[in-house]
């Protein structure tokens, strides 16, 4: 696997919390970082492709009104409520 180097400074806090978890973990706190750092560009490529679709779905035409989305939402809290379910 290719691999970047990152150089970073952290708040006191975030070090020691680091060192902790890593310590807790049994890891290097590298490790933990580099776990850390890799779930939130996970997370914000996954956000990012939700709003792409999304603005996508609006410029085609692929849209509810929120009034539909509202009357919709009621119905079903209609039935839940004659089922006794909520």
């Amino acid at each position: 696997m290719e691999t970047v180097s990152l150089t970073i400074t952290l708040p006191a806090s975030i070090g020691t919390g680091l060192a902790d978890v890593a310590r807790t973990e049994g890891r290097a706190p590298e490790s933990v970082a580099v776990d850390a750092i890799a779930e939130h560009v996970a997370c914000a490529m996954e956000m990012r492709a939700k709003i792409l679709r999304g603005e996508a779905d609006f410029a085609a035409g692929r849209v509810v009104e929120h009034e539909e989305v509202v009357a919709d939402l009621n119905r079903m809290l209609d039935a839940l409520d004659r089922s006794g379910a909520r």
